[in-house]
């Protein structure tokens, strides 16, 4: 076997260049190629999807001020000079179209919303210096406070999962078994062991935020005049926290029944961010375990070919019909790291795999690291699946 240093790799031991390699590093990387290749392919499709529009709009506007200019006789550096000084109106918060005032105090409050749960519209910034510095501190708490308001509410959310599933299970295994042995079965049959797997929550989860966002933009359908199909993308550009700021809602000066629907923008925002970040929080661990698959499939591929097992900095991946991802590092404060095990064939892969982390702490003044593990949920620990899957999730920070 593998003898790990103080340094956290793995001493040479099947002769392959993959025995000195750092498999948080490798992760690391795998996840930035991803992101990098992602990337290109979002930018070639919003390219070929966009550019001909902003070149269409280009020549309008280049034919509407020449026209401009022909027929009122207008010189074109004059009227270059007004459109600048209406394009710093506009950033000053000065519209053609009669709309609410920004810096009112409702119009502020709307503002620091946008600033702590970090959507960030743009429609509004501090124009004075004071302001600016003001903003900087103001942010530093209030975003920090939000994102462990997010976590708790994942948190809860994972909970109340976790325990109506078990709840449904348990009611459908006494009715089958009541039905099938016209008995009630007994206490401790097992079904406390049993856990929702990650994917089950992700599920349900995408469901919530589904419905949460098509009630939200039923809602800004019927009070900003949008399309029912602008009002999802605006949920979703504004529930991810992207705010582009291309639309943004509350800003026209009268509204039916105002003070109700200020309330219920606030509370659809909070409510559609939180669900959305925990979808993302869990999705995130969905990733990382594909991440760890193609690492396993990596390092079977390349190393010990003939030994059939290969230990690398943290990595450990056998032939046999059930693979490991494990961390084989011993010293104190080091997480074990991914534990996935290939469900029997008679098993259904989404119902046998569950999600939980398993750390130790540095010492008193360094923070825990944070790892997942994920593993059979037969052999885990009783009364913990409540806690299986948000305590894997409770560590991800908002972007």
């Amino acid at each position: 076997m593998a003898q790990s240093d103080h340094s956290g790799r793995i001493r040479k031991d099947c002769g392959c260049i993959w025995s000195r390699v750092n498999i948080d590093l490798v992760r690391i990387f795998l996840l930035w190629f991803v992101i990098f290749f992602y990337t290109l392919f979002g930018a070639a499709v919003f390219s070929a999807l966009e550019r001909p529009s902003e070149l269409e709009a280009h020549c309008k506007w280049n034919r509407q001020l020449a026209e401009f200019v022909r027929d009122h006789r207008v010189p074109l550096e004059d009227l270059r000079e007004l459109l600048g000084h209406y394009e710093g109106a506009v950033a000053a918060g000065i519209q053609m179209e009669p709309r609410r005032p920004r810096w009112d105090f409702s119009g502020a409050f709307y503002f620091v919303a946008t600033v702590v749960s970090t959507i960030g519209f743009g429609m509004a910034a501090p124009a004075t210096l004071h302001g600016k510095i003001f903003l900087i501190f103001y942010g530093l708490i209030g975003c920090s406070t939000t994102i462990l308001f997010f976590n708790l509410f994942l948190e809860r959310m994972i909970t109340l999962v976790t325990f109506l599933t078990r709840r449904c299970r348990k009611q459908k295994q006494r009715t089958k078994l009541s039905k099938k042995h016209n008995t009630q079965p007994e206490k401790g049959d097992g079904q406390e062991d049993w856990k929702p797997s990650v994917y089950y929550v992700t599920l349900i989860l995408s469901t919530v935020t589904l419905l949460v966002n098509c009630g939200a933009s039923g809602l800004y359908s019927t009070m900003e005049d949008w399309s029912y199909p602008e009002s999802m993308y605006f949920c979703f550009v504004a529930f991810s926290t992207m705010g582009f700021g291309d639309m943004v809602s509350g800003q026209k000066a009268h509204y039916e029944a105002r003070w109700a629907y200020q309330i219920a923008n606030s509370l659809m925002i909070i409510l559609g961010v939180s669900c959305t970040y925990s979808l993302f929080s869990v999705t995130a661990i969905i990733i990382k375990q594909m991440c760890n698959w193609v690492l396993s499939k990596l390092f079977s591929l390349h190393c010990c070919g003939s030994q059939g097992c290969c230990s690398v900095a943290g990595l450990k991946v056998e032939e046999p019909a059930d693979q490991q991802i494990q961390n084989t590092s011993n010293h104190p404060g080091i997480c074990h790291v991914v534990k996935a095990s290939h469900p029997s064939k008679s098993k259904c892969k989404c119902a046998s795999t569950a999600v939980k982390t398993v750390c130790q702490s540095l010492d008193t003044a360094n923070s825990a690291t944070f790892e997942h593990e994920i593993r059979d949920s037969e052999k885990m620990p009783k009364y913990d699946g409540e806690k299986e899957v948000f305590s894997a999730v409770r560590k991800n920070c908002h972007h």
